[in-house]
């Protein structure tokens, strides 16, 4: 409003020439017919400042710390039932490969050696592979 003002001609100013401010908005009549044409067209001009609040209301969407806690066992469960499922299905794969087809058995026991500690005592055999 400072930077207009200065601006303004000193003949503008004569003239009836006029800023307002109302909030952040600035009105500006040059060069009015009259000076009461100037007040009512600055009269026209209308700031008005209305928040509204028209969203939803929230809920809060964090579940319970119980069943927070019953999910991660429920997950921690299924994951282990799914563990053991498919340990069992490999080793019976691998067992009944070995006994419907011996000759061509995974275990490969004439190309692997297996490095074993021997903390039990009894002699090492590198051909075993279990």
């Amino acid at each position: 409003m400072r930077h207009l003002e200065t601006a303004l001609s000193e003949a503008a100013k004569t003239a009836g020439s006029v800023i307002e401010r109302k909030g952040s908005l600035l009105s500006l009549v040059i060069g009015p017919s009259s000076a009461a044409y100037a007040e009512s067209l600055r009269g026209a001009v209308n700031y008005e400042t209305q928040v509204t609040w028209n969203e939803p209301s929230q809920t809060a969407t964090d579940p319970p710390w119980a069943m927070v806690l019953y999910r991660i066992f429920l997950g921690t469960g299924v994951f282990m039932v799914m563990a053991i499922a498919f340990g069992v299905a490999f080793g019976g794969f691998r067992i009944f490969i070995r006994e419907c087809f011996p000759a061509k058995s995974l275990t490969g026991r004439s190309r692997w050696e297996v490095l074993q500690l021997g903390l039990s005592g009894n002699k090492i055999d590198t051909r075993d592979l279990y």
